[in-house]
């Protein structure tokens, strides 16, 4: 279906292309806040990180405008307003591949689970997995940190 489609085609982008990554990122984390987001506040946000350059005002007005193609995020009444469209659930196999484009993206060893189940670059999406269930796939590994803790990360390939 459609929003599968959507969401192996988000877990790429996400885990190729390092600024899709940081924009969904801040696009989740400012979501998660407020109802609506500005691209103004977005490009503020991705100059902190990437630089104040001309190809990252291009590249974030792109972004946004793919995102409200894709009818991830919806345009407002207000001229460089958007909000967010409703969560779109996903089957587990299919949120495995978007923990992994998260992984991928992040270049981090190992994070805890449920930073990577509900990481804010994954905002257009509901996963509906379990900490437990990472460890019966061959493509991640897992360590236990604590008590209660399980800690994700992706197998290297040999």
């Amino acid at each position: 279906d459609y929003d599968e489609r959507m969401a192996v085609h988000w877990a790429m982008m996400i885990g190729t292309y390092p600024f899709v990554l940081d924009s969904a990122t801040i696009i989740g984390k400012l979501m998660s806040l407020q109802p609506t987001i500005s691209i103004s506040l977005l490009r503020r946000r991705l100059f902190e990180k990437w630089g104040e350059r001309r190809i990252v005002h291009n590249a974030s007005q792109v972004l946004v405008r793919t995102l409200a193609d894709w009818g991830i995020l919806i345009e407002t009444a207000r001229r460089g307003e958007y909000s967010k469209s409703d969560t779109r659930p996903v089957r587990d196999s299919v949120a495995f591949v978007l923990v992994e484009g998260v992984l991928c993206g992040s270049g981090q060893v190992l994070v805890p689970a449920q930073v990577a189940i509900n990481h804010p670059a994954l905002f257009p999406f509901e996963l509906s997995i379990r900490a437990n269930e990472f460890r019966n796939l061959p493509q991640f590994e897992v360590h236990r940190q604590g008590l209660d803790q399980d800690m994700v990360g992706l197998r290297e390939r040999r």
